[in-house]
């Protein structure tokens, strides 16, 4: 079973407003991540924590099931834990799960078919590969849900990812991401030329 886990907890403290709910194609940030994590057809959780109903009102409109990590001040390993331990309890058994964020504005489902599809004929993790690095979205496999519940503070999969083999997939405009209004404003800008 592979299942998507959403994080969409953070306070977004550079950007001064919830980032999750940044207007964007015709829906929010959010909403954009979860309809294209809906085209795959798996089952879904997002974990949200600042500004929870703000944020779980936007999630409802998806019919999506949500998750609440009360410690989400902690940082993002404590999101990825949250979320990587419901899915662990819902579905069974879980063998591996999509990791997204909500501000990737250009994450598809070409992208996550893509991911899919590598994890599907090689059985291993695979990750998006974009600006030398890799990164999220990515597909973890379970032998790594350990390594998940040991990480601390303000890491992420990241650590995970470049820590071991995984696979990669090219997702060049998944180093677009928003953290600043500047961030918003050159992607809006992106959005009309």
């Amino acid at each position: 079973m592979l299942a998507i886990l959403i994080l969409a907890a953070g306070n977004s403290n550079r950007l001064g407003s919830a980032k999750q709910l940044l207007p964007y194609q015709n829906t929010t940030l959010l909403g954009n991540t979860i309809a294209v994590a809906k085209s795959t057809g798996l089952p879904i959780v997002a974990v949200v924590g600042a500004r929870e109903n703000e944020i779980i009102s936007e999630i409802n409109k998806y019919n999506t099931a949500f998750v609440m990590n009360e410690n989400w001040q902690t940082g993002l390993s404590s999101s990825l834990q949250t979320g990587l331990h419901y899915l662990e309890n819902e579905y069974k058994p879980l063998d591996a799960v999509l990791v997204m964020v909500c501000d990737q504005p250009f994450v598809s489902e070409l992208v996550l078919k893509e991911l899919m599809e590598k994890y599907q004929s090689t059985q291993k993790s695979v990750a998006s590969f974009y600006d030398e690095i890799l990164g999220i979205p990515a597909i973890i496999t379970k032998e790594y849900f350990n390594e998940i519940y040991k990480l601390t503070g303000d890491k992420g999969a990241r650590q995970i990812i470049n820590s071991n083999n995984f696979e990669k997939v090219i997702f060049a405009k998944g180093a677009i991401d928003i953290d600043t209004t500047n961030d918003y404003s050159k992607l809006l800008n992106l959005k009309i030329t």
